[in-house]
């Protein structure tokens, strides 16, 4: 009997860590395309300055992360208030389409105080 439970736990453990795998969800590791929508819009909003401190990452030789990128706007979602209407629409853009993955980032904490 309980070998027979032992079995069954051991299957019930192989099938719960198979399904936990999403082989289509996007890997944060993965480098961002500089020709993607993604990077491109976020180009453009880190150019308002909204982030001084992450807007090396938008150069050119820089191998930007699809996780650097989510805390990005991670960071530009914070501070959307401090850009024009045009630029807030960007960020809105991008918020929409990297809201599942923004949620499990915490965003870049800047020592604001001089400001």
């Amino acid at each position: 009997m309980k070998s027979r439970m032992l079995l069954i736990c051991m299957v019930g453990l192989l099938i719960g860590n198979v399904y936990a795998y999403n082989p289509y969800a996007p890997n944060q590791f993965d480098v961002v395309e500089h020709n993607s929508w993604e990077y491109k819009v976020s180009q453009q909003v880190s150019k308002s300055g909204i982030a001084p401190e992450m807007a090396f990452k938008f150069n050119d030789s820089y191998r930007l992360t699809r996780f650097e990128l989510v805390q990005f706007v991670a960071v530009a979602i914070q501070r959307r208030e401090r850009v024009s209407g045009s630029v807030q629409l960007l960020i809105d853009s991008l918020q929409k389409k990297l809201d599942h993955e923004l949620q499990y980032v915490t965003p870049y904490k800047h020592n604001e105080e001089g400001k």
